[in-house]
């Protein structure tokens, strides 16, 4: 985990559930600004991630962003414009995603994950109120076809500095 960032190399990463123990010592740790313990499993902190942004009161992309955003999807301009209307704190939390997912495509041939999958999943925990509903798996996330466009979009670098 201390490893330099290996856990993006993990085989399935974010559709393998983390340790129980060690996602709940993790939250416990971001709850309390701890230090994260050096061998946690990149599964455990995956999930620990999707188990933090599926909590915020307020979804990553707020609903009045994410009906500009679908609306405009399919020109990259008009998506970034509703975007760039969100809250700061918002705004650098989905660049800062889009980044880290950018990186973890770069390595699809270690972690055998596509695009699309990690859209479907990104679209539910970005863009979802009740992200409680989507965590049986996949299936039920892919009614989020516009939504999973505008995470492709932002996973292509349409937020310009993403």
């Amino acid at each position: 985990c201390r490893g330099g960032g290996g856990g993006v190399r993990e085989a399935r990463i974010f559709f393998v559930g983390g340790v129980e123990d060690e996602v709940r010592d993790i939250r416990r740790c971001l709850d309390t600004w701890a230090p994260l313990g050096p061998h946690l499993s990149p599964h455990s902190l995956a999930d620990a991630l999707i188990q933090l942004l599926g909590s915020f009161p307020v979804p990553v992309i707020p609903p009045r962003f994410r009906q500009q955003c679908v609306e405009g999807r399919r020109a990259i301009e008009g998506c970034a414009e509703a975007l760039a209307g969100m809250p700061r704190e918002h705004l650098a939390l989905l660049r800062y995603l889009a980044s880290f997912l950018r990186q973890l495509l770069s390595h699809a041939g270690d972690n055998k994950l596509s695009a699309r999958a990690v859209a479907v999943l990104f679209a539910a925990v970005l863009m979802e109120e009740d992200w409680t509903a989507f965590q049986g798996g996949l299936e039920p996330m892919r009614h989020l076809v516009p939504e999973q466009e505008v995470v492709l979009q932002l996973i292509r670098g349409g937020l310009g500095n993403g």
